[in-house]
């Protein structure tokens, strides 16, 4: 099963594939939401009404989900003696993602405004977000390339 859990992380953040013409996969879906980022921000386009309101979410699922990999290899690192260092740093990698988007702010919500409040939404928010995921962007790249290494020990 850890195979094909491993498996399943490379070969999404790999997809180049748009998922039932509604969603991006790993860096394809990271490059997306930078690139939407940075047009807001040079207002090349005009966020709709609830765009904040997805963007705040999407942030705040991307921190719990990757908090909840890294204590998931975390425990499969004690199970597979045979893959225990690359997920050990898989781990550490995805929680430097959970660091770099919370370091100094805590809560998501700050860089993120809800909907009604879209005109609070600051370029010093948006660029303090894109700042933040790029170097997320990094370090779940490493947990990729360190999952990946592990597979060779399945084989």
């Amino acid at each position: 099963m850890l195979k094909a859990t491993i498996q399943h992380v490379v070969e999404m953040y790999h997809s180049d594939t748009m998922h039932d013409d509604d969603y991006l996969c790993g860096d394809q879906a990271w490059a997306h939401w930078l690139n939407w980022l940075q047009q807001v921000d040079r207002g090349v386009i005009q966020p709709t009404p609830v765009a904040p309101l997805g963007n705040r979410w999407c942030y705040t699922v991307l921190v719990r989900e990757r908090q909840r990999a890294a204590d998931w290899l975390h425990a499969q690192a004690e199970q597979y003696a045979c893959v225990r260092e690359s997920l050990l740093g898989a781990a550490d990698a995805y929680q430097r993602v959970v660091d770099c988007c919370l370091a100094g702010i805590g809560d998501p919500a700050s860089l993120c405004p809800a909907s009604d409040r879209q005109a609070e939404w600051t370029s010093a928010q948006r660029n303090a977000q894109i700042n933040r995921l790029t170097a997320a962007r990094e370090q779940e790249a490493a947990a990729v390339r360190l999952l990946k290494s592990a597979l060779v020990h399945f084989e």
